[in-house]
């Protein structure tokens, strides 16, 4: 009988709660975690391309270097989890709650971050690149040498978040709340 390599699963992820769950380095594109507890899970360098993760949560949860491209967070609570160097390229995290996590070098290039909550989040040197921001909340948010030329901000709040150094080229942020933001 052929045998998997280690870091896929040969049968289907486990009914169930997955909180604290150790899945370090598996590789599980087109998992359906909609709903799915993963809370304090271990999920860095994990490979979820395609994934669906609607109304998960993933508090506090461990995602760095993942491969989240096309990924679909939308209303999951990923509240303080560890996105570092994430690759969330055209990811859906449409009315996501993001506050207080670490996304820095994360690269959100087209993601589509509408309604999303991102207070307090570290976004620092994250790619932010023709990402959809309408409405999104980044109150407090370090966007420092963060990349946003082409992203949409109508009505997004920056509300005392700090963009310095951040490269906003084709940005109009005439619409978007910046109340107390810090820019140079």
């Amino acid at each position: 009988m052929e045998q998997s390599p280690p870091h896929l699963f040969a049968s289907p992820i486990p009914d169930g709660s997955l909180r604290a769950v150790q899945w370090r380095g598996r590789s599980i594109p087109l998992a359906d975690l909609r709903g799915r507890d993963l809370t304090d899970a271990n999920l860095c360098s994990v490979a979820a391309r395609l994934a669906d993760f609607r109304g998960a949560h993933l508090r506090m949860a461990n995602l760095s270097y993942a491969d989240l491209r096309c990924a679909n967070f939308e209303q999951a609570d990923l509240s303080g989890a560890n996105l570092e160097g994430a690759r969330l390229c055209s990811a859906r995290l449409v009315r996501a709650n993001v506050s207080d996590a670490l996304l820095r070098a994360a690269d959100l290039t087209c993601a589509d971050l509408r309604l999303c909550y991102l207070d307090h989040a570290d976004l620092e040197r994250a790619s932010l690149a023709s990402a959809d921001l309408l409405g999104a909340s980044l109150r407090f948010a370090n966007l420092t040498h963060a990349l946003l030329f082409g992203s949409s901000v109508a009505r997004a709040n920056f509300t005392g978040a700090t963009l310095i150094g951040a490269n906003t080229d084709g940005v109009n942020f005439s619409r978007a709340v910046m109340t107390d933001a810090t820019r140079s």
